[in-house]
């Protein structure tokens, strides 16, 4: 995005936005810990988390790590399922050490993810 990231963990595409029913392009991002990227070296899994506020996840699925792991980078293949429904909601990462601990990003608060109703279709 361009920014300098704040001094907490951070998404690097704040509030993304699609159109419902849009499966291409894959969503990819950067997460941060502080202002470097995270080390995702040690990361056994990284899973996507979206929900509406106050439902349960529209997606709970694991991302791919993007190489170099250090980069902090990872990404997710949208399914048709996925963006069904136009609306706005919660958006979070929970990255699983190879030790068993887990760690959410961003930490504090959430991320959102916007997906716009299309002019071609029902909602």
């Amino acid at each position: 995005t361009g920014k300098e990231p704040p001094a907490s963990d951070f998404l690097g595409l704040v509030d993304p936005k699609l159109k419902r029913g849009d499966t291409d392009p894959a969503f990819s991002t950067l997460l941060y810990n502080g202002s470097v990227p995270l080390d995702l070296s040690a990361a056994t899994l990284v899973r996507l988390i979206v929900k509406a506020p106050g439902a349960t996840a529209i997606v709970n699925a694991a991302m791919t790590v993007v190489s170099p792991p250090t980069s902090g980078a990872v990404s997710y293949q949208w399914l048709d399922a996925d963006v069904l429904v136009a609306g706005t909601y919660e958006m979070e990462f929970e990255v699983t050490w190879n030790n068993g601990r887990k760690r959410t990003v961003p930490t504090p608060g959430k991320d959102q993810l916007v997906i716009e109703q299309d002019l071609g279709g029902a909602a």
